[in-house]
């Protein structure tokens, strides 16, 4: 299940949230799911993602988006690799493209959004009923 730390770590990063956010970062976590990622990883992954187009200059989800496909166009599936690759991009390394791609993300089914948007209202109540001071 997709972590509410992605939610939180996607506010964080100045991206505005609407009605598609949730979908569209659901369909994000599926994907690093569907290349062999574990629920734990792929919300690691989707943080990672979050925070790197965040840095690169991104200012709505399809920059997000564009980070996460080519990840998985690389078939990224654990952090050290995704360390690996920005690390390399990041010291101005050539980095060979794949010679696949594995095109869009997923779309969730209408099953997989209904437990995702159960799970973000109950964790939302929890906060509500027990807020934190911060």
């Amino acid at each position: 299940m997709i972590s509410g730390k992605v939610f939180a770590e996607y506010e964080k990063n100045g991206f505005k949230i609407n009605s598609f956010t949730t979908d569209d970062l659901i369909a994000s976590f599926e994907a690093f799911i569907s290349i062999g990622a574990s629920e734990d990883t792929a919300n690691k992954l989707l943080i990672l993602a979050i925070r790197d187009a965040a840095n690169q200059g991104g200012k709505s989800f399809k920059s997000i988006q564009k980070t996460v496909e080519t990840w998985i166009a690389f078939d990224m599936t654990t952090v050290d690799q995704v360390a690996d690759f920005v690390n390399k991009r990041d010291a101005g390394e050539e980095i060979k493209k794949p010679t696949w791609t594995t095109g869009k993300i997923p779309v969730p089914s209408e099953e997989e959004k209904a437990k995702a948007k159960e799970y973000l209202a109950e964790m939302i109540e929890q906060v509500i009923a027990n807020p934190k001071d911060e």
